[in-house]
């Protein structure tokens, strides 16, 4: 506000000043005697139509050309001054309130970092118990398949046994049936 009446002040303060300029040139062109004037026109006919013209057309009563270029340049500057101060309060606000945010914005970054920690150390946790279930099913199976396998070897040592002993008493009874067919032969 302080700046808008300033420039106002300033502004009034120059149209006096304009207005005193021109009644001083009123002044010193009514002082000419008749004489010089006449020689003034004769000499330069389009310059005393042009300063007529002036003279009518920068009455005090109505506005120069140089106070309306000055009005509206002021005007633009307190306009563009406006701007600029709402524009730097606005700027202000968002900055602070974006500073508040970024806290809690690191504060939820920090809560995902720790979330992520844990849930890797979970992760980890239950690849060991995995690892630890894999070895124990590993040793199992190859003691399971030992096993087998003895248990597959003493099938086959008393398969192969008791073939043999099948054998042997296929043989015997073999020999003594054929001794019983033979024995009644040699008797008779």
């Amino acid at each position: 506000m302080a700046a808008a009446e300033t420039i106002q002040r300033a502004t009034k303060e120059f149209d006096r000043e304009q207005r005193e300029v021109d009644l001083a040139r009123l002044d010193s062109s009514a002082k000419l005697t008749p004489h010089a004037q006449l020689d003034d026109s004769l000499q330069h006919p389009l310059r005393s139509i042009s300063a007529k013209a002036a003279s009518t057309r920068s009455a005090p009563n109505q506005p120069s050309i140089v106070k309306s270029v000055v009005g509206t340049l002021v005007t633009w500057l307190t306009f563009a001054s406006v701007l600029f101060a709402l524009y730097t309060v606005t700027g202000a606000v968002l900055s602070a309130l974006a500073l508040q945010q970024r806290g809690g914005l690191l504060v939820e970054l920090e809560q995902l970092d720790m979330s992520i920690a844990r849930t890797f150390h979970d992760l980890q946790t239950k690849e060991v118990a995995l690892e630890s279930a894999m070895a124990d099913l590993t040793s199992s199976m190859a003691a399971q398949r030992h096993d087998a396998h003895e248990a597959m070897d003493a099938l086959r040592e008393s398969s192969a046994a008791w073939n043999k002993s099948m054998r042997d008493d296929m043989e015997a009874f073999k020999v003594e049936f054929m001794a019983m067919l033979l024995k009644p032969v040699d008797a008779a």
